[in-house]
């Protein structure tokens, strides 16, 4: 499941599978923070994937415009 849920995610987001891993890991396998964490980087511009845990936490206290929401359900069990 945790493999599907990557490859739709990384459609989505236009990201490779290595970098959505690696974020991944660095936010603790949390795929619904990692969910958050690429909304807030496509709803506010940031063309780098983020490198260490820091850069992480400070996108995800960014704020969110919403223009761009991931549309498959959180809820799905990952």
């Amino acid at each position: 499941m945790k493999k599907e849920f990557l490859d739709r995610l990384t459609t989505a987001t236009n990201r490779s599978k290595r970098q959505a891993q690696f974020l991944l890991e660095l936010l603790d396998n949390d795929v619904f923070k990692l969910m958050e964490l690429e909304e807030k980087i496509k709803n506010n511009f940031i063309r780098y994937c983020p490198g260490d845990k820091e850069t992480c936490d400070k996108i995800l206290a960014m704020d969110n415009s919403e223009w761009f929401k991931l549309t498959f359900k959180k809820e799905q069990n990952i």
